[in-house]
């Protein structure tokens, strides 16, 4: 926490008795009680912790445990996942208090969502195509929720998009090769969606910008013969979206900026 001159680093959650491995996947907003609410992936369990706190206590729950996936194949062998739930957790609160965490499901290798207020979840299968919702990122406008994330098993991103109580329409954004980990949602200075993400064969980071219902434009931001692109965060800042990254070449931080009138500068800080 941020005190009146320094920071104060405290544990906030070990993890479940006995594997005490908590934090990992972490993900953290604000409330509108200025407190922090923390979702993470509890090694130990493999579970989905949430931890908050209130006052000067910090509180700890399972929100949510996964369930083993076996199938038989077509020659009798049976194929099994343990259950994992929980890692890429991603939080967000809205403006109500009203708690969002997106994560995988390792076993059901799907896209999962819960939803509602200290603790009292509702729990959404968001997309089950495939082997799907890694590195999830959410933007909540009004009652549309969004969601950008990775389709590992086609190495693609995707979009999943909720208008009040409809439901998710999902959307293929980037089909390119090894395209979508690592994703950053955001709405841009000239007030289109955009998304940015890794390009994993070209160690690139890309920028996907809405268009209209469903085009998108796809640029390539970096430096010729550079990894950048892992370990993405966007800050938008008046009329400038900061685009950041690890610039695995050179060591050092990358930041791309864009402009509502396409201006851009990148350049890399030590």
């Amino acid at each position: 926490r941020l005190g009146p001159h320094n920071w104060v680093a405290e544990e906030v959650d070990p993890g479940a008795t006995p594997y005490n491995d908590g934090g990992r996947w972490a993900s953290l907003d604000i409330n509108s009680n200025n407190n922090p609410v923390i979702a993470h992936y509890e090694g130990g369990k493999q579970n989905l912790r949430v931890t908050r706190l209130d006052g000067d206590e910090w509180s700890s729950v399972e929100a949510f445990s996964g369930e083993d996936w076996s199938e038989e194949d077509t020659d009798g062998t049976v194929l099994t996942r343990k259950a994992s739930v929980g890692k890429y957790a991603r939080m967000l609160i809205g403006p109500d208090d009203k708690e969002y965490i997106a994560f995988h499901d390792d076993a059901q290798q799907t896209l999962n969502l819960l939803e509602g207020f200290s603790g009292a979840y509702t729990h959404t299968v968001v997309d089950s195509n495939g082997d799907v919702g890694a590195w999830p990122s959410m933007h909540l406008q009004g009652d549309t929720l969004r969601i950008a994330y990775h389709d590992e098993g086609n190495q693609n991103l995707k979009l999943a998009q909720r208008e009040g109580t409809d439901g998710f329409v999902i959307q293929t954004i980037d089909e390119g090769e090894f395209r979508g980990a690592d994703t950053e949602i955001f709405v841009g200075p000239s007030g289109d969606f955009a998304i940015v993400y890794f390009d994993g064969q070209d160690n690139d980071m890309m920028l996907a910008t809405q268009t209209g219902t469903s085009k998108w434009d796809i640029e390539t931001i970096g430096q010729d013969n550079k990894a950048i692109g892992f370990h993405n965060e966007v800050a938008v800042i008046g009329g400038t979206a900061w685009l950041a990254s690890y610039n695995y070449t050179d060591r050092s931080l990358f930041l791309h900026a864009v402009t509502a009138a396409d201006e851009t500068d990148e350049s890399d800080a030590e």
